[in-house]
Order: structure tokens, then sequence, then C-alpha cells
């Protein structure tokens, strides 16, 4: 035992434990919460490991808790420090093109949404060209 911590940390630890459900919660729900708080697991993380070290006091709870502290510092440290990454958007095709697939629909008519230029398939028209990605699985 490396220390005995009083008993009135328990209800510390226990109003600690409030907002780190919260937290957990709202890392699977979009909410408000999940917008202002970047990133929400790694805050609950931090707030539960906290609580149970406050009232925990032997080496082992010192290992494991103490552990999942400094890693949920060390990630939100390092996911401030990172850059954003770019969002990678597929090239304009007719077959990543799910507008097209509308177009055709209102139109009535395959042969109107074709492009001219060479960019689909010879043969095939554009909603020839989407159905394979709108519905991948078969049925």
């Amino acid at each position: 035992m490396l220390y005995a911590p009083p008993p009135g940390l328990r209800y510390i630890a226990a109003l600690l434990m409030l907002p780190a459900f919260s937290l957990a919660l709202a890392s699977v729900i979009p909410g408000r919460i999940r917008t202002a708080a970047q990133h929400p697991p790694l805050l609950a993380t931090m707030l539960w490991a906290l609580a149970h070290l406050l009232t925990n006091g032997s080496v082992a709870d010192l290992l494991l808790f103490g552990t999942f502290l400094v890693w949920a510092v060390a990630v939100r440290i390092s996911l401030e420090r990172r850059p954003a990454r770019p969002i990678r958007v597929l090239p304009g095709s007719p077959a990543n093109n799910v507008t097209r697939f509308d177009d055709a629909a209102q139109m009535g008519s395959n042969r109107e949404v074709m492009h001219g230029a060479g960019d689909a398939l010879p043969g095939y028209s554009s909603v020839e060209l989407v159905i394979p990605v709108v519905i991948p699985w078969p049925a």
C-alpha cells in the first residue's frame, strides 16, 4: 500500500465519475458536448483514471490507473500537436457521381446523361456505372 486515501476522497471520486460517464456517452452520440470536448473519450479516460487514483492507494492500482492517465494525456497532447489530416475525395467520374443517378431518373433517358468527352466507358450510361457503387452487396 503506497498511501491510505482519506475517506472523503470517495465523494470527490464519485463527482468526477459523473462527467466521465457523460463524456464517454458523448463520444458515441453527436451533440454539443462532443463538439466542445474535442476528444470526449480521452477526457473521460483521464477523469476515470484520476478518480480511481484518488481512492485506491495500492501499487497495482497506481500502475493500472496511472498508465491509463499517462496514456490519455500523451494522446491528447499528440492530437493537439498533430496537423489535421486532409480529407480525401474521389475524382469526379460517372462511377462515383451519385447525382448523375438522380439526373437520369428525372430525365427519363440514360442517353441524355452520357458524357460526350469520353469520361464514361463506351457503351455504358452513367446509371449503369452508378448502380454497382450504390448497391455493392448482392441481395
